[in-house]
């Protein structure tokens, strides 16, 4: 006779569902770009500046701003020995004041984190900022700068996100005047020009809330001469979470 043969064991919805799942790993969506850190040096120095420590964990971008002479040649460096690159130069203004905007993707960052810019002459005021849910590879997007005229008001150019939420950055050597502001931005840091011994330098930020272009304005609280200079760096990739298994990605 032929051995019976047991019947097959019923296997339940949530059994099938809780199997299916063994091996699968859900990985969550990366973050909208936030502020991690901002810091400024003091001016006030010939030779160069360096901002307060800050800690910058968790930062996959860094922008440091120099105010300084437009003859002057600039070397920007940190305390975590990061390669910083710039953004091309805007020009000077009518009085040689120029501002320049450096950038490190992927850094190394930590507590204690000071960015100095140093050089012969060069007059030079530093500030800097740091954050997170940036892309670390095809960052940054488009630059424009500007150095013309004697306003209250100033631009440098329009630039054109690639996405909404897309960070941009901008920075202006303003010259004489003691305070500045920016449309639909935060203003970070901003430190005076110090006659005979520094120029000045603000940073400010927006998340661009379209991929239309944008041109923001900076107001100073006098008439005066202004280098600046704004540059769009993309978000990290967004969506919902990825489901893997076994090295595939769906």
């Amino acid at each position: 006779m032929m051995a019976d043969r047991q019947a097959p064991a019923r296997v339940s919805a949530p059994q099938l569902i809780a199997a299916l799942l063994i091996g699968f790993v859900c990985i969550p969506a990366e973050g909208a770009i936030s502020l991690v850190a901002h810091a400024a040096g003091t001016g006030g120095h010939t030779n160069g500046d360096t901002t307060s420590a800050v800690n910058t964990a968790g930062a996959s971008l860094l922008v440091a701003a120099v105010g300084g002479s437009g003859s002057g040649t600039f070397t920007v460096s940190d305390t975590y020995n990061n390669v910083w690159i710039p953004l091309s130069s805007p020009g000077a203004d009518a009085v040689n004041g120029i501002v320049r905007i450096y950038y490190v993707v992927n850094p190394a960052v930590g507590s204690g984190h000071q960015v100095s810019v140093t050089g012969s002459g060069i007059f030079a005021t530093i500030a800097m900022q740091a954050f997170s849910g940036v892309a670390v590879v095809s960052t940054l997007e488009t630059q424009s700068g500007a150095a013309t005229g004697s306003s209250t008001t100033f631009q440098a150019g329009s630039v054109t996100p690639l996405a909404a939420g897309d960070i941009v950055v901008a920075a202006i050597e303003q010259g004489s005047a003691t305070s500045v502001t920016m449309s639909g931005a935060t203003v970070t840091d901003q430190i005076a020009t110090v006659g005979g011994l520094s120029y000045g330098v603000a940073m400010a930020y927006l998340l661009a809330p379209s991929s239309s272009p944008q041109n923001p304005t900076w107001t100073t609280n006098i008439t005066t001469v202004a280098s600046r200079s704004t540059g769009i760096f993309a978000q990290a990739p967004a969506g919902g979470p990825r489901v893997t298994a076994q090295g595939f990605s769906f």
